[in-house]
């Protein structure tokens, strides 16, 4: 059933509470499926990759399936988020 009953909440979810458009929004998962929802929903997808993940390629992979963004750990995902924040107010 995972990951498809994730996908309408992103969509609902989040422009109900007048909290973003999916445009406007992060999506941030360590695997494919979770990769695949952001994108068909219209958000940013992140794929992040723990210290401790031990599959070969896994960046790759998360970049075949659409990721916009791959980070390795909290340390980069923080950097990005500052990065985007920068890009963001730059463009307002």
């Amino acid at each position: 059933m995972w990951p498809a009953p994730s996908l309408p909440l992103i969509w609902r979810f989040t422009p109900a509470r007048g909290l973003a458009s999916p445009s406007r929004a992060l999506f941030i998962d360590d695997n494919i499926h979770g990769i695949h929802c952001a994108r068909a929903a219209g958000c940013l997808a992140v794929g992040f990759i723990a210290p401790s993940e031990n599959r070969t390629g896994h960046a790759a992979t998360l970049r075949a399936a659409g990721a916009n963004h791959v980070v390795h750990g909290m340390e980069q995902f923080h950097a990005l988020l500052k990065f985007l924040t920068i890009e963001t107010l730059e463009d307002a």
